[in-house]
């Protein structure tokens, strides 16, 4: 595997991921984390917000369903938690990892979840749901197509507060989606 450069966007305020938006409404992934909490499915329906819907805990189906506010679309179906209070500190990752440098920081990010781990002493300190996306996968027509994140150990090179996607447009606004606290990583070869 080549080095190069790879974004990895981490997103904004409450830290909650920013997924490009397309024409039709899109099935959210099924991620393994979520068959652990009992959750059903909601409909969401014009003038839905996740605020109007759960109150002053809504980020706790916004991170249990990896997206935030802007991304809740008319006849998109999202999981609910049955009990919020289970869910309330949700995250896919170890709380603790054994193999890791016992005296430092590391970062863990798992692909398969899509959710990013800030650990000191082995600890988990901090968790988030992001996306990962490597620019390449997009075919000739600019259409985004099956890809996946390349493994590796992964340097930061840039760190940006208000980043604009270069790739992704709102479909009703044409401009480029915001990717705030966007992080580009150096992959190494492995």
């Amino acid at each position: 595997m080549k080095n190069k450069l790879f974004p990895l966007f981490v997103c904004s305020a409450f830290l909650l991921v920013y997924l490009p938006v397309f024409a039709s409404v899109r099935n959210l992934p099924d991620y393994p984390s979520q068959t652990k909490l009992d959750f059903k499915f909601y409909t969401v329906k014009k003038g839905d917000s996740f605020f109007r819907l759960f109150k002053n805990r809504w980020e706790i189906v916004a991170r249990f369903n990896r997206i935030d506010e802007r991304h809740l679309i008319v006849g998109m179906k999202i999981k609910v938690p049955v009990h919020l209070e289970a869910a309330e500190n949700y995250s896919p990752l170890p709380e603790f990892i054994e193999n890791a440098n016992t005296a430092g920081k590391q970062v863990l990010i798992d692909l398969e979840e899509q959710f990013l781990g800030a650990y000191e002493n082995s600890r988990l300190v901090f968790s988030a749901p992001i996306s990962s996306a490597d620019p390449g996968c997009l075919d000739e027509n600019g259409r985004e197509k099956i890809c996946y994140t390349p493994e590796g150990v992964f340097k930061a090179m840039a760190f940006h507060r208000d980043h604009q996607s270069s790739i992704y447009q709102g479909i009703v606004s044409g401009e480029n989606i915001p990717m705030p606290f966007a992080v580009m990583f150096y992959l190494e070869a492995v």
